[in-house]
């Protein structure tokens, strides 16, 4: 996509491989043995193909295995599953500066996964594009083949352990989070079904029922390139408190972010709010002295009920500018390609969600940068045509002055079909 290329994925890929196979000797035949038991007490009528559960719980690629089929394995304890989808998107661009306002957009993803004995899952998702006319700023005209996830889950009592490409969400669910600095809010891809995958190692330790901790690295072969966080997490009732240390270093621009952050979420009834704060210490080759500033987010989800969903975010962002005029070239480019998450220091956000019938559902939202005043609007509804196709519909509009952050993207109007295999 438009961020970061991650590098070294290919050998993680390998590593998973090999971890796989590891743990298949060490835990394959007690389950081939547990799996034929179990097989000679069922009968032929009450076998049933089970679907899998998420892996993770806030990786929602993983719902769209919920229609794949069980395969025969060559190896008796293993179980194989798949899934795919097809997506074709039509969309046109009001925007003076593009040669092609046209663009016609395919993709196809496809989804396997392997599981051995309910702690041992090998996960790996493709997606394979194609596109004609306009190439959505941050695609070649060609066919593109992505390993968008490749990644080995391993679970066992209070342990859990992946390694390899996955999604990872850090902080609050929100749009804007002060500590998402793996998969962080991206205007260019705001509308994609999933976030790209990060190359990492993660491991989450539970205490007890109140207490957990987590931790991610992302090992690179480039020395300026890294990506380190800590967080301990408690569960008081319907209250999630999460203390969080980020480390990371941008190999473009060599520069070096320490993350001290505190994150506060509630549920209730209806819905929920959160609150999340970092300071934040930046330094770089041509900084003579470090960078302190503080980046914060608040928000809400609420449920009204006539069963409209609310959402609203306020964000600030200290170590960013005050006045459109002070945007350099060099920080457009790093927003364009997904470095930075924004170019102004004060943002808001409000969305609704409205399920008209049961197989239509009408989305809106509104983003105000209150540094340029730009904005930027869109309207989306989902239909529901059979069980496993959907049609979108979409409109996106923008308002600012020339030079201001939304205004560079112009209108676009859309219309997709989606069809889950």
């Amino acid at each position: 996509m438009s961020r970061l290329k991650y590098r070294g994925y290919r050998r993680m890929c390998v590593l998973c491989i090999s971890c796989f196979f590891f743990f298949l000797f060490l835990f394959g035949p007690d389950t081939a043995l547990v799996q034929a038991e179990e097989t000679e007490q069922a009968s032929d009528d009450e076998k049933v193909v089970t679907e899998p559960e998420p892996l993770i719980e806030e990786d929602h690629d993983t719902d769209d295995v919920e229609n794949s089929e069980l395969l025969e394995g060559m190896i008796p304890s293993l179980k194989l599953y798949w899934g795919a989808y097809y997506k074709n998107e039509f969309s046109y661009w009001e925007r003076s500066g593009l040669q092609e306002k046209w663009g016609d957009f395919n993709k196809i993803r496809m989804m396997f996964e392997g599981r051995l004995k309910q702690e041992i899952t090998l996960r790996a998702e493709l997606n394979i594009f194609s596109f004609h006319g306009n190439t959505r700023l941050f695609y070649t005209d060609h066919d593109t083949i992505i390993l968008d996830r490749a990644y080995l889950d391993f679970r066992r009592n209070a342990f859990h352990f992946t390694i390899g490409k996955q999604e990872i969400r850090w902080g609050p669910d929100s749009l804007w989070s002060p500590t998402d600095i793996f998969q962080p809010f991206d205007l260019t891809v705001f509308h994609d079904d999933e976030r790209e995958g990060e190359s990492a190692f993660k491991a989450d330790y539970t205490f007890n029922e109140t207490f957990s901790m987590t931790g991610v690295f992302t090992p690179s072969s480039e020395q300026d390139y890294f990506r380190r966080a800590l967080q301990l997490q408690a569960i008081i009732e319907n209250s999630v408190l999460q203390i969080s240390y980020l480390d990371y270093g941008e190999e473009e621009t060599e520069k070096h972010y320490q993350f001290n952050a505190l994150a506060v979420q509630n549920d209730y009834n209806s819905g929920k709010y959160w609150f999340e704060t970092a300071y934040v210490r930046e330094s770089g080759p041509m900084e003579t002295h470090d960078k302190k500033y503080i980046k914060s987010n608040i928000g809400f989800e609420y449920i009204t009920p006539i069963g409209i969903l609310l959402t609203g975010e306020l964000f600030y962002d200290g170590g960013a500018h005050s006045k459109p005029a002070d945007y350099t070239e060099d920080e457009w480019r790093d927003y364009l390609q997904g470095r930075i998450t924004n170019l102004g220091q004060t943002y808001a956000y409000v969305s609704t969600a409205f399920l008209m019938t049961y197989s239509l559902v009408i989305s809106t939202g509104y983003i105000r940068n209150f540094t340029d005043h730009s904005s930027y609007y869109y309207i989306i509804g989902q239909y529901l045509i059979a069980k496993n196709t959907e049609l979108h519909i979409g409109l996106d509009l923008t308002q600012g002055q020339k030079g201001s952050e939304f205004e560079i993207f112009g209108n676009n109007m859309s219309i997709a079909l989606k069809i889950q295999i």
